[in-house]
């Protein structure tokens, strides 16, 4: 059986599709930083707000896998869940509206 390499096309394919899901995934991650500094500039410290998720996603946390990650590997995961559970479904509810209206 012939590897990824000799086959040209696909190879080409599957690199696009993994540029495409890195830019996606930068892109999740810069909404959440925008969405932090906003809850900044209300007055409350980034710390605060990282422990107030934290808190809020425990029992992502306290799995032993996640355990075993980096600290950089925890605050990915932790953003990856801000975006999935408060921007994303936010976003969401906005277009739902936009729709019955």
């Amino acid at each position: 059986m012939n590897t990824i390499e000799h086959y040209g096309e696909e190879k080409q394919k599957v690199n696009q599709i993994r540029e495409r899901a890195a830019r996606e995934k930068q892109m999740q991650l810069d909404a959440v930083e925008a969405y932090l500094k906003e809850q900044e500039a209300s007055g409350v410290n980034r710390e605060e707000i990282l422990k107030h998720y934290f808190k809020k996603y425990k029992d992502f946390f306290d799995n032993k896998l996640v355990g075993q990650m980096k600290t950089k590997e925890r605050y990915d995961l932790l953003k990856e869940l801000i975006y999935k559970h408060e921007i994303f479904h936010e976003k969401e509810e906005n277009m739902g509206v936009k729709k019955a209206a």
